[in-house]
């Protein structure tokens, strides 16, 4: 509880713009089970691939909605530069970007402009979304989420060094 309540003063005090909601949604995520069984299509650079998952590892869990801006707020090559120092420093988190949309081919391209060469995952029905209450307003929603897939930072460290400082100290070590 002590961690929970840490992270939303950090959040409040360390990220631009933080409104109530954002409070209310690292409220209501932190320590829920996030279920992943939901069959998607998977993706590189919108053609088909196979992931095969570890069991004992993070996951770092990307939703994204098709409500808003995605090309402005996915920042693929922030994603990309931040699982690659994850990579270098040997962190073992398995990255899940689930995405929503109404036109694929525009979020393929953006992948393929920024070198984003990690799985994404097609929610093209809204199955994933809905089986796990995504706030569907809210563009992306980031959660990383422990072995047990239960919810153990709600926030983008790519987007607010607040997190990225929540980050650092779940996962050990220095992150860049």
């Amino acid at each position: 509880m002590r961690k929970f309540i840490y992270c939303i003063l950090v959040l409040s005090f360390s990220s631009c713009g933080l409104s109530t909601s954002d409070l209310y949604e690292a409220y209501r995520w932190h320590g829920n089970e996030i279920d992943v069984e939901t069959k998607m299509d998977v993706k590189v650079f919108g053609k088909d691939t196979v992931v095969h998952f570890r069991d004992d590892s993070y996951k770092l869990l990307v939703y994204v909605s098709p409500i808003g801006c995605t090309e402005c707020k996915f920042n693929a090559y922030g994603w990309k530069l931040f699982l690659e120092s994850l990579k270098l420093q040997k962190k073992n988190v398995e990255p899940w970007f689930v995405v929503n949309s109404y036109n694929y081919r525009i979020f393929e391209f953006m992948c393929i402009d920024n070198h984003f060469d990690y799985p994404i995952y097609y929610d093209s029905k809204g199955d994933f979304g809905v089986t796990n209450d995504f706030n569907f307003e809210k563009t992306v929603t980031v959660l990383l989420l422990d072995s047990l897939n239960n919810v153990k930072i709600v926030g983008n460290p790519t987007a607010a060094p607040g997190v990225m400082k929540l980050y650092k100290e779940e996962l050990g070590g220095s992150l860049q």
